[in-house]
C-alpha cells in the first residue's frame, strides 16, 4: 500500500538549463508549450476493428490508453514534473480522464485515474478504464470528487484557503494518496478522446496545482486524401493530435523523438500486446 512521500521521486542531476528554466517559469501555467499533430491511424483502426469482433466493448480510447501508456515507458522524461522549482519523476505512470455519468449537459462528471503498470499491455489496461467507468457510474461518486463536493458547500474564501493549503502540501508531498487517488491533476498525463463526441482536438492550459506536466486531447478519426513517399496519393484514417506540456521537463529534441515513437507505436498497434515495460524495436514494423 502507497504512502505518503511514494508518489513522486526527486530527480538530482538536473542540467544548468533546465534550472535556469525552472527558475524563469516557476508556475506551469508559465511552460505551456503547444504540439498539433496528424497521424496516421490506419493500421490502428484496422486493429480496433478487429478486436471488437471478439470484445464488443473494446473503444478507441482503450487504444488510446494503451499507446499513451507504451509512450510513456519508451519516452520516460514524459513522465517528469517540476513543482516548487524542483524536478521530480512520478512513481508510477498514471492516466488521468472525465467520465460522464451519461451523455447529457447536465450530466455529473467525475474525475478518474489509471495506473499503467508495467506488466499491463493493451487487454488489461482495457479492462482497467472499464471498470474505473463502470465503477464511476455506479457509485457516482469517489473520495477526490467527495473533496470537490465538500469545497463547493463552502464560501469562497474558505474554498480559496483549502486550495492554498493543498497547494503547500503539495509542495512538500504530504497530501495523503487517498485524496489525491482520482485527481487527475496528479496524473502523468491528462488525456481525452473527443472524437467520441465529434469534437476536434483542443489546448487546454496546464494549471500549478497538482504533478500533471501533459494533456492530450484527440479528435475524431477521419479519411483523408496523404501524399505517400513514392509520391503517390492513398486515402488513411489519420486523426488529429492536441499536445499541452510542460516545456521544462524535456528539450525541443526530446519531444520530437516521443512524437516519431507515438507515430510508430500507432502505425504498429500489434506491440500493445506485451508488457508495457518492454522496448520497442523499432528495425520491426
Amino acid at each position: 500500500m502507497k504512502r505518503i512521500g511514494d508518489r513522486r521521486v526527486r530527480v538530482r542531476n538536473v542540467d544548468g538549463t533546465h534550472k535556469v528554466l525552472a527558475a524563469l517559469s516557476p508556475h506551469r501555467c508559465d511552460a505551456d508549450v503547444y504540439i498539433n499533430e496528424k497521424m496516421d491511424v490506419t493500421n490502428l483502426v484496422r486493429y480496433v476493428t478487429e478486436k471488437k469482433e471478439t470484445d464488443p466493448e473494446f473503444t478507441y480510447f482503450h487504444a488510446f490508453c494503451a499507446c499513451m501508456g507504451k509512450l510513456f515507458y519508451e519516452r520516460p522524461l514524459l513522465n517528469r514534473f517540476v513543482l516548487n522549482r524542483k524536478f521530480y519523476d512520478h512513481g508510477d505512470v498514471t492516466l488521468g480522464f472525465v467520465a460522464k455519468v451519461s451523455f447529457e449537459d447536465d450530466s455529473k462528471e467525475t474525475l478518474s485515474i489509471v495506473t499503467i503498470d508495467p506488466d499491463d499491455n493493451i487487454d488489461t489496461i482495457k479492462e482497467k478504464v472499464l471498470a474505473k467507468v463502470k465503477s464511476v457510474r455506479s457509485s457516482m461518486e469517489n473520495k477526490t470528487d467527495g473533496v470537490v463536493n465538500l469545497l463547493e458547500k463552502m464560501p469562497q474564501f474558505l474554498v480559496n484557503f483549502v486550495i492554498w493549503l493543498l497547494q503547500v502540501l503539495d509542495n512538500y508531498n504530504l497530501i495523503p494518496t487517498a485524496v489525491v487517488s482520482d485527481d487527475i491533476y496528479h496524473s502523468s498525463a491528462i488525456i481525452s478522446n473527443l472524437g467520441s463526441i465529434q469534437c476536434g482536438a483542443i489546448y487546454h492550459h496546464l494549471v500549478q496545482y497538482g504533478t500533471s506536466s501533459l494533456l492530450i486531447t484527440f479528435g475524431p478519426i477521419k479519411k483523408e486524401a496523404v501524399v505517400n513517399e513514392d509520391g503517390q496519393i492513398e486515402i488513411k484514417d489519420m486523426v488529429e493530435i492536441g499536445v499541452t506540456c510542460d516545456d521544462r521537463i524535456a528539450d525541443g529534441f526530446y519531444f520530437a523523438k516521443s512524437i516519431l515513437s507515438a507515430k510508430h507505436i500507432f502505425n504498429n498497434p500489434q506491440i500493445l500486446e506485451s508488457p508495457m515495460k518492454e522496448k520497442i524495436n523499432y528495425e520491426n514494423k
